[in-house]
């Protein structure tokens, strides 16, 4: 007993639309899957540039590099003329901006200007580091 020519004819049409399908289910599949790989790589990227930022930070940073208000390394070092102590520039204005703050960070005492002059020696000796 044989299968009918029509028959054959119409399992072959669906084999062949199944296969189209499955050929686009397919390419789909890469698709998300070359979008997820491009996600990874660029979180993989950002990684490690933060492991290169934090291998950097981790050296040994001179004291007189931080500001003793934040212990972080300066970026842009203020002398608070008054008490002649070198802040960052945003910690001591931050600092001071608090009501009745008008007070050395480094020493608790009260000021009578808050003053400040851009550090350029130090700016430049840690520019330098």
């Amino acid at each position: 007993m044989g299968v009918a020519p029509m028959t054959c004819l119409a399992i072959l049409g669906a084999t062949a639309a199944s296969g189209k399908e499955k050929k686009l289910e397919a390419e789909d599949i890469l698709h998300d899957v070359a979008t997820h790989q491009s996600a990874i790589e660029e979180e993989l990227r950002e990684h490690r540039a933060e492991i290169e930022r934090l291998k950097i930070q981790r050296r040994e940073v001179p004291d007189e590099y931080c500001c003793p208000i934040t212990c972080e390394l300066m970026k842009d070092p203020v002398l608070c003329v008054e008490d002649g102590q070198t802040y960052e520039r945003c910690a001591v204005e931050r600092w001071w901006s608090r009501p009745g703050t008008k007070t050395s960070p480094s020493t608790g005492a009260t000021l009578a200007s808050t003053t400040l002059a851009p550090n350029y020696a130090l700016k430049s000796l840690i520019a330098g580091w």
